[in-house]
């Protein structure tokens, strides 16, 4: 299983509607290096490293469950937007069935 390194208790920045997701560089990734005395720069490479361990260990039939045909087959795998925008998704539809 692959963890994160980022400590889990914590609470990462709440974002609110869909504009903010096309923002990550300059308001996502500042706010979350901000939150963990790292920089920007950190966060977004930890992300793209944790979206490549994923794609190269993982299931991809899960993968495919959980993005289908949103990855460009140019690439094989997200990109660091597309990816948060997915899990983002997700986590909204199960809170949502949940309620």
């Amino acid at each position: 299983m692959v963890r994160a390194s980022l400590p889990r208790r914590k609470k990462l920045p709440r974002w609110r509607g869909r504009c903010n997701i096309n923002n990550i560089t300059f308001g996502l990734y500042p706010q979350i290096a901000a939150k963990f005395d790292t920089t920007a720069s950190r966060v977004e490479r930890s992300i793209r490293h944790l979206i490549e361990v994923t794609w190269t260990r993982a299931d991809m039939d899960i993968l495919c469950g959980y993005f289908g045909n949103t990855v460009s087959p140019d690439r094989g795998k997200p990109t660091n937007g597309e990816f948060i925008a997915r899990i983002a998704n997700v986590v909204r539809q199960r809170m949502r069935e949940a309620a």
